[in-house]
């Protein structure tokens, strides 16, 4: 959970209509109208990522009338097997789980284990598992089992693999040559276009970086 308290606006004079904003936004915020962009404050998250690929510059934040609070809906989901899998985990659905969002357990589980189902490789690793959460995944054969079902789960082969070892990531080899074939053509927009807009809008001179 987190405040908005920002929305995007866009200076129609300036836009070309090239929709690059709107294919990036992630929360659909984003039409056109006339060729034109149209954001919608009450979808906007204030993520930045529009202004940051414009660039023509058209796009800047004002302050919205009254923040807005994202959150997790978990009316959204069938509340009882919601309220079982908190209670399987021993928490109390409204119980908070993440003292620096103040996000509840009802919320976690909504995303972790019913948006976005758990697959573990096998039982020695649900084993390594914390007891609240060890049981609440789907339990496969093996890593190449697991990922098969996650594979036929997300509709793709390419996936971001968590073995428990904070600050690294591993990926599937689809998704691993997927990102080293994009690699230089990132860099490059990063390097000579992104980066450079981003210091101009914070008031510094890219050259004297």
């Amino acid at each position: 959970m987190r405040k908005v308290y920002l929305y995007a606006i866009v200076d129609e004079n300036k836009c070309i209509g090239d929709q690059i904003c709107k294919n990036i936004c992630p929360s659909g915020a984003i039409s056109m109208v006339e060729n034109k962009v149209h954001v919608d404050p009450s979808k906007c998250v204030a993520c930045f990522r529009c202004a940051e690929v414009c660039n023509e510059e058209a796009i800047d934040y004002v302050p919205l009338a009254e923040s807005r609070i994202l959150d997790i809906d978990p009316t959204k989901v069938n509340q009882d097997q919601l309220t079982a899998l908190c209670r399987k985990a021993r928490l109390d659905p409204e119980e908070t789980i993440c003292m620096c969002t103040l996000m509840p357990a009802k919320e976690a589980f909504v995303v972790l284990f019913m948006l976005y189902p758990t697959f573990t490789a096998n039982q020695e690793v649900v084993n390594g598992l914390s007891r609240r959460i060890a049981t609440l995944g789907t339990i496969a054969e093996n890593l190449e089992n697991a990922l098969e079902r996650a594979y036929e789960k997300a509709g793709t082969n390419k996936a971001i693999i968590f073995d428990g070892c904070y600050g690294s990531i591993n990926l599937s080899s689809a998704l691993d040559e997927f990102l080293v074939e994009r690699a230089p053509a990132v860099a490059r927009t990063v390097e000579q276009e992104l980066m450079p807009k981003w210091l101009k809008q914070r008031g510094i001179d890219p050259e004297m970086v």
